[in-house]
C-alpha cells in the first residue's frame, strides 16, 4: 500500500473545492481543503503538502500573490503548484504564474481525467522525493556512524600503537609512510617531517640499508609480508638490532591498501643468543676435552637421580666395568662385585650420600667377563640442582696400581712383624 500525499485545494468558492474533491477522490490520497489564502498557509505550515491545488482569482489574496509567499518559506520552495482560471490568461499572466512558481495551468471548465493526470504526476514525484530524502537521510545517519566508528577505532588504534613498547608505522600500497607511533620519534629523535615518506631511510646502517630496499621492495611489489632483522640508530647515535615485521591490509579482491608495520628491539636477546651459542660450543668442547682426558686417564663418569634410583653409566664406565651394557639400578651395579665385603661398603657409602648432602670414596672388586678381577676406585658427591637431588661420581681402575702396592705392603706388614719379634727376644 502506497504512503498518501498531502493534496491542498484552495478556491474562495465550496463548490469548486466538492467538484475537485470528488474529482480527486479516487487517487487515494488526502485531500485538504482551503476557503482562503490565510485558511492556505495555515495547512500549509501544519502539514507537508505535495501538490497545490490554487484558484488565480481570489478576493483576498490572487493567486500569484499567494504562490510569491509560499515560494519565500524555505519548506515550501519545491511545493508544486498548479493554477486553476476561470478567465481566459494571457501570455504574460503565463509567465508571471511561472515565475511566482506555478508548475502547470489548468482552465475551467476542468477536465477530470487531465486534473487527475496532472496531479497524480507531481503526487507520485512527491512520493518519490520524499523516499529519496529519507533513504538520504538514512545514509547520511549511517555515514555518521561509521565514520564515528572509525574515528573511535583510529583513536583506540593510536592509543594501542602508541602504549605498546614496539615501533609502529603505517604506510600506502606504495610503501610511503605516512604515520608513525610517539615511540618511533622517541626512540630516533627524528621528527614527523624528517621522516614522511621514505625518510625513515636515515636511522638505518648505510651497510644494510641496501639489502632492506631491496627486500621491501619486493614486498611492496608481491604484496607479500616482510620480516627482518636490522639495525635501526636511536636518537644516541647507537644502532640496535630490531625484528621487523611488515602485513600488508587488502581489499576483498587481494589489492593491498596499506602496510602495517612493527620493530621490536631484540638487541639484548640477539646478544644473549650468541652468548648462548657461543657458551654452548664451549661447553661442547671442554665436554669433549673432559671426555678425551678421562679416556686417556681411564677415568669414567657415572651419574645416579636420587629421586628414582637411577643409574647412567657412561661409556667409559662400562669398559672399565668390562661391560658393554648395564642396567641402571644399585642392584645391577653391585651384582658386579664378587666380594661379599666389597658390595656392603659401596651399598654403605651410597646409602649414605643420597641421604646426606657429602662427598664419599671406596674401593670395590669386579669380575670380567673374561675371568679377569679388576680394582675399582669410585668416589662421588652428591648434590641438589633446581631441586632434582643427584649424585655425580667417577670411577678409576686402579688394578695396575694394586699389583705394586700389595708387595709392598706386605713386606711392610713383615717387617713390622720381623720388628716386634726381636723386641720381645731382647727382654
Amino acid at each position: 500500500m502506497k504512503d498518501q500525499v498531502n493534496i491542498l485545494m484552495v478556491d474562495d468558492q465550496p463548490a469548486k473545492l466538492l467538484s475537485y474533491e470528488t474529482i480527486l477522490d479516487e487517487l487515494g490520497e488526502n485531500l485538504i481543503k482551503a476557503n482562503s489564502a490565510k485558511e492556505a498557509l495555515e495547512q500549509l505550515l501544519k502539514n507537508d503538502i505535495a501538490v497545490v491545488l490554487m484558484d488565480v482569482s481570489m478576493p483576498d489574496l490572487s493567486g500569484f500573490e499567494l504562490a510569491d509567499m509560499i515560494r519565500q518559506h524555505p519548506r515550501f520552495q519545491r511545493t508544486a503548484i498548479i493554477f486553476i482560471s476561470a478567465v481566459h490568461l494571457t501570455k504574460s499572466d503565463i509567465v508571471q504564474g511561472y515565475q511566482r512558481g506555478a508548475v502547470d495551468y489548468i482552465s475551467v471548465p476542468v477536465i477530470p481525467d487531465l486534473l487527475k493526470a496532472k496531479v497524480t504526476v507531481f503526487a507520485e514525484l512527491h512520493r518519490k522525493t520524499r523516499a529519496l530524502e529519507a533513504l538520504n537521510s538514512e545514509l547520511e545517519r549511517r555515514v555518521q556512524e561509521r565514520t564515528e566508528e572509525l574515528q573511535d577505532s583510529e583513536t583506540q588504534f593510536r592509543t594501542l600503537a602508541n602504549s605498546i613498547p614496539q615501533l609502529v608505522w603505517m604506510a600506502h600500497a606504495d610503501g610511503y609512510i605516512f604515520w608513525y607511533n610517539e615511540r618511533w620519534y622517541t626512540y630516533t629523535g627524528t621528527t614527523p617531517e624528517q621522516m614522511e615518506g621514505w625518510g625513515w631511510q636515515r636511522v638505518h646502517d648505510p651497510a644494510a640499508l641496501p639489502n632492506v630496499l631491496e627486500r621491501w621492495n619486493a614486498s611492496i611489489k608481491n604484496g607479500q609480508a616482510f620480516e627482518m632483522i636490522f639495525p635501526l640508530r636511536g636518537a644516541d647515535g647507537i644502532f640496535r638490532l630490531f625484528l621487523t615485521r611488515i602485513f600488508p591490509s587488502c581489499d576483498g579482491k587481494g589489492k593491498v591498501l596499506r602496510w602495517f608495520g612493527t620493530n621490536t628491539d631484540v638487541d639484548e636477546l640477539k646478544r644473549t643468543q650468541d652468548a648462548l651459542r657461543e657458551s654452548e660450543h664451549r661447553s661442547r668442547l671442554n665436554q669433549e676435552r673432559l671426555r678425551l682426558t678421562q679416556r686417556v686417564a681411564r677415568i669414567a663418569s657415572w651419574e645416579v637421580d636420587i629421586d628414582t634410583e637411577t643409574y647412567t653409566w657412561s661409556k667409559e664406565a662400562l669398559e672399565i666395568l668390562g661391560r658393554q651394557e648395564l642396567g641402571h639400578t644399585k642392584s645391577d651395579l653391585l651384582s658386579l662385585m664378587y666380594y661379599s665385603a666389597d658390595r656392603e661398603a659401596v651399598q654403605h657409602a651410597l646409602k649414605t650420600i643420597t641421604t646426606r648432602n657429602k662427598e664419599f670414596e671406596t674401593q670395590f672388586r669386579v669380575m670380567w667377563p673374561n675371568g679377569q678381577a679388576r680394582w675399582i676406585a669410585a668416589r662421588g658427591v652428591s648434590f641438589y640442582n633446581q631441586g632434582k637431588g643427584l649424585v655425580v661420581g667417577v670411577f678409576i681402575d686402579i688394578t695396575d696400581a694394586e699389583k705394586v702396592i700389595a708387595p709392598r705392603k706386605q713386606r711392610s706388614e713383615s717387617l713390622v712383624e720381623t720388628s716386634k719379634g726381636a723386641k720381645v727376644r731382647r727382654r
